[in-house]
């Protein structure tokens, strides 16, 4: 439906990033669209609710997930047990190239969890 309402001169598309505004809510819908394999690249914007448990669940279905190359966790503050797992599962991964998180506030304890992982 997408592709019939762009323009003619954009058939040779081959990307599109929508980012869409919303209430807050959690990212449980996010991580069953890892589970089923369908993303490529991801981007959770900072809109989204993100706490440990969320967090552990994501590592899991990216972990086992072989699409997904780009993972950016926005500028959600994510503990140290959760960068470790995501450094794990990013280490574990045969798909993701590039695995992006912040905020600054992490410090140098949430850096190495992270890279601890790798």
């Amino acid at each position: 439906m997408l592709r019939q309402a762009l323009p003619e001169v954009h058939s040779d598309l081959q990307g599109l990033h929508v980012m869409a505004w919303g209430r807050k809510r959690g990212i449980d819908d996010i991580i069953e669209e890892v589970r089923s394999g369908s993303p490529h690249e991801l981007y959770i914007m900072p809109f989204r609710r993100v706490d440990a448990v969320s967090i552990d669940a994501l590592a899991q279905a990216v972990k086992d997930n072989t699409s997904l190359q780009i993972l950016s966790t926005g500028h959600h503050s994510i503990d140290i047990d959760g960068l470790s797992a995501l450094g794990r599962s990013a280490a574990a991964s045969v798909s993701l190239q590039d695995l992006r998180v912040g905020p600054s506030a992490m410090g140098d304890a949430g850096l190495c969890a992270l890279l601890d992982g790798l």
